[in-house]
């Protein structure tokens, strides 16, 4: 009898370690599997292309979801933002082609948008933005408690590792819940079209291990990031090395809380972000971090205060159709009506600052939640001095150059009107990019986790009958209709 129960002790033992061992992974899945990775730059075009259908899967332990977890909780007690990157192996599919990646960085990316998202009994609980790294080392012995020991060669080769020449990708989830889930997209295409620089972007189905299964979260958009691999790609070579700044909400040095307005009293908000002691200026430089003295920025805000020769420090034909852009897609939360989303980049061969947007997720009739105007930004006036902040427009660029009494009126006026009659600014063109993202992905947009199953949107065409709404969003359709009808009335002020 004895003997007996000892042998179904030792089977009892042995199916429990199993089942532990199934649920519990100790690593990464496919830990074995063979990196397939890719530099070439054509792959790009292939990606963004909403012809195109994207997977992604990350692969992620339990431990490393903990620890994003932990990071965001960690960093968010002294009003930070936690820049450390944890583990996960990346599978990107573009319909059958398909590319792995192990050891990719993955953290928590955004500002409002934060928030807990994961627990050791619950698993994912919330959608979160993430942002990848494909160059991440892990040897940072401030952040990791086992940092990664390379060879030195290995390690050159990490820092350079990109996909199809990208460092990183932002990945957002559709907290706003565009139904048509292209608004973002279309916008970026639209600066492109005018000869703009602006991030490229797609959406794409993302899986993740979530409790030792992969499951989906549903559709993100996928977004390049603008940074040093950015203007190596876009801009020509003699127009690379400049200073690049990401412009928004920070410290001015002086314990005061601004926007990009470029005000005088913005010009020592300059500096590098320091998520470890919180400091987060007005114009964080993203390039050039140990070589630039700030001179082209301290510069072009001196003269804008000071001078009505813009030209002498912006290209102002580049900043004319970068406003006229911005004044289509009517974005309140941008650099003209909330002081921010824009880079700020300073060419080399001539010093003269660009404009480029990021985070365009408020636009064409987006108002779930926030609609400042009232109006979905239809009703506002070209040429006005309005801003979301509920107060005079304070930036001296804008006010000197597009505003009533601005130097280039005129050719504000002109540049909208090229985009008025564009085939771009028409809503079949809209509906083009929305049946191809429909056509893909109008079975992917609810998440399998049981947690989050409701955080999602189908694919719709219209939405709220009223620009007054902020429970949901104004049709698109709509919005084009109002905007060019306002257009039409006013121009000719």
């Amino acid at each position: 009898m004895k003997k007996v129960l000892f042998i179904l002790f030792i089977i009892i033992i042995f199916f429990y370690l199993g089942a532990c061992r199934e649920v519990n992974p100790s690593k990464n899945e496919d830990s074995t599997k063979e990196e397939v990775i890719t530099d070439n730059p054509d792959i790009v075009s292939d990606f963004f292309n909403l012809n195109n259908k994207v997977v992604i899967d990350i692969e992620i332990t339990d431990s490393e979801l903990a620890l994003i977890q932990k990071d965001y909780e960690e960093y968010s007690s002294f009003g930070s933002k936690s820049p450390i990157y944890r583990k996960c192996n990346l599978r990107i599919q573009i319909n059958d082609s398909e590319y792995y990646y192990k050891e990719v960085g993955i953290r928590m990316k955004g500002n409002t948008s934060r928030r807990d998202f994961y627990s050791k009994r619950d698993g994912i609980f919330y959608l979160i933005h993430y942002k990848l790294s494909f160059s991440e080392t892990f040897d940072d012995s401030e952040y990791y408690e086992e940092p990664k020991l390379w060879d030195e060669a290995k390690r050159d080769l990490r820092k350079n590792r990109t996909f199809g020449g990208m460092e990183k990708l932002d990945l957002k989830w559709n907290k706003n819940f565009d139904k048509t889930f292209v608004r973002e997209i279309y916008c970026y295409d639209l600066f492109r079209e005018r000869g703009l620089f602006a991030p490229y972007a797609t959406i794409g189905n993302i899986n993740i291990t979530n409790k030792g299964k992969m499951e989906s979260l549903g559709l993100y958009t996928i977004i390049e990031s603008v940074d040093k691999s950015f203007i190596k790609r876009y801009l020509p070579e003699g127009d690379q090395g400049g200073d690049l700044y990401k412009v928004g909400w920070g410290t001015n040095g002086q314990g005061m809380t601004l926007g990009g307005t470029l005000e005088i009293n913005t010009i020592n908000g300059i500096g590098v972000e320091d998520e470890d002691s919180g400091y987060f200026p007005i114009y964080d430089l993203k390039t050039n971090k140990k070589t630039s003295n700030a001179s082209s920025l301290q510069n072009l805000i001196k003269t804008v205060n000071s001078s009505d020769a813009l030209n002498i420090v912006v290209d102002m034909n580049y900043f004319i159709e970068f406003m006229a852009v911005n004044y289509i897609v009517g974005n309140p939360d941008d650099m003209r009506y909330h002081y921010n989303n824009y880079y700020l980049y300073f060419r080399s061969s001539d010093n003269m600052a660009i404009f480029i947007p990021y985070d365009y997720d408020r636009t064409f009739g987006i108002t779930k939640d926030w609609n400042p105007s009232h109006t979905a930004m239809i009703g506002i006036d070209m040429y006005s001095n309005y801003t979301t902040e509920l107060g005079s427009q304070v930036n001296p660029l804008i006010n000197k150059s597009i505003c009533y009494g601005g130097l280039y009126i005129e050719d504000f006026r002109a540049k909208i009107l090229q985009i008025y009659f564009s085939s771009f600014f028409t809503i079949d063109k809209f509906e083009e990019y929305y049946q191809l993202g429909r056509n893909n992905y109008q079975n992917l947009v609810k998440p399998t986790i049981e947690n989050i199953n409701y955080l999602y949107t189908d694919f719709d065409f219209e939405e709220s009958d009223s620009y007054l709404e902020t429970t949901s969003n104004y049709t698109v359709s709509k919005y084009f209709a109002g905007i060019k009808k306002y257009i039409n009335n006013h121009i000719d002020r």
